[in-house]
């Protein structure tokens, strides 16, 4: 209620700036340090009021917006900020959530409380080629279903718990040749998890999410390979202009790059344990039957500013992503490195089907296989 409040507030102000515009002054509105219309600063409001303040709180916070009402001479006046102001008065809830998210992988997602919109995501890819020549089909999926139950959610205007939640997912990952002779290069993946997330919100600028999993690789024909559990920590920035930030608050976040995109460099450190399972013989289990693995991964996302409404269409449907993480395995002493890029195009304005480009080059986290894959693929995203 109190966010709604705010934000009617803020309108407010840009009704009494856009009075005085008319009695000689013209509006001004800033958006991440770029002047815009009015109706773009409004178009930007309306997407603010639209965001639940739990989700803001617990993930990057929406577009700061500044409006003020400046003279014919361009002397700027004293600026209105048109921003949600903090929930003044923690509360605690519980709920069950019931949120179905399909995207292409956990880096793909971001997080379960606050995942990557679908505009900016990458889906789960379904591809099919031909080899004439060799006389071979090739089938591709892969991609990520995941179910948000329920969770706790705790704002607070200190640093705080602002969720915990559960999260049971999916994990798809299969090449097949039809013809036996290519079958070495086959992936067979099929990856059922249970995660649960918590971030610490207000610490340093940003909010710091942990989530530890616990899941099973198999393949399609339901044999086990071997079983994980593992920690992550992702931080996620909230930049404020109006004063010094630290590194923090510039990781996980959208920065603007230029007039008609957005840059977003998130990092992730991990730790995890693998065991093998019915005697499975993959690479990662070449010299013993556990590995016990840690390492970074940074992902690299640009995606088409679809603030601003004299950004071209096909521009803010065209979104990169690159991920490299690489595991170091402290009982064979081997690192696992591996490289995941995709460039998509949305084919329609929500997001929901694209086409994608992509190219996958290393060792797979869950097998240690090699894959030096290029496809084009149709892409679906669902959820948020």
């Amino acid at each position: 209620m109190l966010f709604r409040i705010a934000v009617f507030a803020a309108c407010l102000c840009v009704s009494i700036a856009t009075a005085v515009a008319s009695e000689g002054q013209t509006v001004a509105c800033t958006i991440n340090g770029r002047s815009v219309s009015a109706a773009d600063c409004l178009a930007a409001l309306t997407k603010q009021m639209g965001s639940t303040p739990p989700s803001a709180a617990a993930g990057p916070k929406p577009t700061t917006v500044w409006a003020h009402a400046a003279p014919k001479d361009s002397t700027p006046s004293p600026a209105v900020t048109l921003k949600p102001k903090p929930l003044e008065k923690a509360y605690n809830t519980w709920h069950w959530d019931n949120t179905l998210l399909v995207r292409n992988s956990m880096d793909d997602l971001g997080s379960f409380k606050s995942p990557s919109s679908l505009k900016k995501a990458t889906g789960a890819e379904f591809s099919w080629a031909r080899d004439g020549i060799a006389h071979n089909d090739v089938w591709t999926a892969r991609g990520l279903v995941a179910e948000r139950l329920f969770g706790w959610e705790e704002p607070s205007l200190l640093p705080y718990v602002t969720h915990a939640l559960i999260a049971p997912y999916a994990v798809f990952d299969r090449v097949a040749n039809t013809n036996p002779a290519k079958a070495t290069n086959n992936v067979d993946d099929l990856t059922g998890g249970l995660a649960a997330e918590v971030a610490l919100a207000n610490f340093l600028q940003a909010t710091h999410y942990f989530r530890f999993l616990a899941e099973e690789d198999g393949d399609f024909a339901g044999r086990a390979k071997n079983w994980k559990v593992g920690l992550e920590y992702q931080p996620f920035g909230n930049p404020n202009p109006e004063q010094e930030n630290s590194i923090f608050a510039y990781l996980g976040t959208p920065l603007p790059l230029g007039p008609y995109w957005f840059l977003t460099i998130s990092p992730k450190l991990r730790v995890e344990y693998r065991e093998s399972q019915d005697g499975a013989v993959d690479p990662i289990f070449f010299l013993h039957n556990q590995v016990l693995r840690a390492g970074p991964s940074v992902t690299v996302a640009i995606s088409g500013n679809s603030i601003f409404s004299d950004v071209p269409w096909y521009i803010q449907r065209t979104h990169f992503r690159a991920t490299y993480g690489t595991l170091y395995d402290f009982y064979s002493s081997r690192n696992y490195g591996l490289l995941d890029t995709a460039l998509t195009y949305d084919l329609d304005p929500n997001g929901y089907l694209g086409l994608t480009l992509s190219y996958r080059k290393g060792k797979l986290e869950t097998t240690g296989a090699n894959v030096d894959l290029v496809k084009v693929s149709l892409s679906a995203k669902f959820g948020q």
